[in-house]
């Protein structure tokens, strides 16, 4: 992978910890520990996934016979979101906090990222 590809995917990992921690402190003072437990489950899978997306597609896009290796890898990456929420499935409110830890993922990116890459007001 380039060095600019890497910077990004740890910033992105760095930017999700300390806000998903700090997160689910709140939910956790809020509500359960175990909902805190979850929110942080589904932003963990986020990032996950999204390093893995990252990687795969930096390291396999250029290359003609591999591509047909980062069709599979998708569906790997979405298999492993399904088992990770087996846990959840009993508990409807812990399936949402992990839903709103994974969507969270995604919005801290669009939202950092874009203030992070704004080049001024012209």
């Amino acid at each position: 992978m380039n060095k600019e590809m890497n910077k990004l995917l740890l910033h992105m990992v760095q930017y999700d910890l300390v806000s998903g921690l700090f997160i689910s402190l709140v939910i956790g003072i809020i509500s359960t520990f175990m909902n805190a437990g979850s929110y942080l489950a589904g932003i963990s899978v986020a990032t996950i996934n999204f390093f893995v997306s990252g990687y795969v597609i930096s390291k396999y896009l250029g290359q003609n016979k591999k591509q047909l290796f980062i069709i599979a890898c998708y569906f790997l990456r979405m298999g492993f979101i399904i088992i990770s929420i087996i846990p959840f499935v009993k508990n409807t409110n812990r399936i949402v906090f992990y839903v709103i830890g994974f969507i969270t993922h995604y919005i801290i990116m669009l939202i950092v990222f874009g203030i992070k890459n704004r080049k001024g007001s012209v």
